[in-house]
């Protein structure tokens, strides 16, 4: 069984290119040789388009355009791309480095998730002194071209035979995401452009383009890998860095998932034994744990999943083991949801789904925040 659920953890989030290559971090390559002279990057401004955070209003406390820069640094001919920009404006006694927000994924807009939580009272401390600055990653969210795969939106939801994927018979999700890469390319892009080392050198430009000598670099997740890129490859006007939630240039992230997974499981079984109060209502997690996964596996139940964003878009899901798994994983990446886990995992036992409707409705509302296909 723990073979098992190490296969089944390292698979739980699916490919995420039809190479073959799973979700997550990919490779960053090191800085290639010095490229050809392009055109000066330069900014539009713009109005930001989107939901603004509480407090914050446009014009006032925010601004928005776009970094105009080129989508291949090598070529001469290069193609501009533009990067959505929005700034949180000091109201202070302005300092004069920003913090630069980088967001995680691969794939995750600044703007249409990460900045919503940025409301006037929360960014407060930082926007005090310092100007905030969130721009959305090349092919992401409102950047242009934009790298969203909604061929694989939903597909991921279905249940499939995790055999026949691993023995090359079936791959559905590899299949949209051929699709989406052939409707990309058909459009001109370049995805050989869309990497950490230019998602670094994006960077420089946009602290040039706005006028900062020198900048702070706050990265979540996959936005820590940037962040260790921006360090490796142009360090010198970097201030300082805050990585929360690493993603190391070194680390092997395929080969250690499964198991850095399973940990975290494991940890959530022993500090549930640990504490008194979790005990009362959960003697033996791991075991309903496993006596889930086993269950589900032989007998996958419907459940439904509702919009959200508060639309009408419910769908079903077919949870099986694999899907069980997955959505208990899922429920780690939310806070509120991981001192809960337990009395979840206990509820599920006794019949009530509420628990993972609710992780898979939050999982899916990430899917249409995150570009796939970066």
């Amino acid at each position: 069984m723990q073979r098992r659920l190490i296969a089944l953890l390292a698979g739980t989030m699916l490919l995420a290119a039809c190479g073959g290559r799973p979700s997550g971090p990919p490779p960053t390559p090191a800085p290639s040789a010095t490229p050809t002279p392009v055109p000066a990057a330069s900014f539009e401004y713009a109005p930001c388009g989107f939901d603004l955070p509480e407090g914050q209003t446009d014009g006032r406390t925010i601004s928005c355009g776009f970094l105009v820069v080129p989508e291949n640094r090598a070529r001469a001919d290069s193609p501009k791309i533009r990067l959505f920009v929005a700034v949180l404006r000091a109201f202070g006694a302005e300092a004069p480095d920003p913090v630069i927000y980088l967001a995680g994924g691969p794939g995750g807009s600044a703007s249409r998730i990460d900045i919503q939580y940025f409301t006037s009272a929360f960014a407060k401390q930082m926007q005090e002194r310092r100007d905030i600055v969130f721009f959305d990653q090349r092919g992401v969210g409102l950047s242009q071209p934009s790298l969203d795969c909604p061929e694989t939106r939903k597909i991921r939801w279905y249940r499939y035979d995790i055999d026949a994927v691993e023995s090359g018979e079936q791959n559905p999700y590899a299949d949209a995401m051929a699709l989406c890469r052939e409707r990309v390319t058909g459009l001109g892009v370049d995805l050989a452009s869309y990497t950490s080392a230019e998602n670094a050198a994006d960077i420089v430009d946009l602290a040039d383009v706005l006028e900062y000598d020198t900048y702070n670099l706050y990265g979540v997740s996959y936005g820590t890998r940037l962040a260790l890129t921006a360090m490796r490859d142009a360090p010198r006007r970097i201030r300082s860095v805050v990585l929360d939630s690493s993603v190391p240039l070194q680390a092997n992230f395929y080969a250690e998932r499964g198991i850095a997974l399973e940990q975290t499981l494991y940890a959530l079984f022993d500090a549930c034994a640990a504490a008194p109060s979790c005990r009362a209502f959960a003697p033996d997690l791991r075991g309903s744990f496993f006596r889930l996964l086993s269950r589900f596996e032989a007998s996958p139940v419907a459940v439904e999943v509702m919009d959200p964003y508060g639309g009408n878009d419910a769908f079903e899901i077919d949870v099986d083991g694999d899907m069980f798994l997955e959505l208990v994983i899922n429920g780690f990446g939310i806070p509120d949801v991981i001192p809960r886990l337990p009395a979840g995992i206990m509820q599920v036992e006794g019949g009530d789904y509420r628990m993972i409707s609710a992780i898979a409705s939050f999982a899916y509302g990430r899917e249409i925040g995150i570009a796939r296909g970066f």
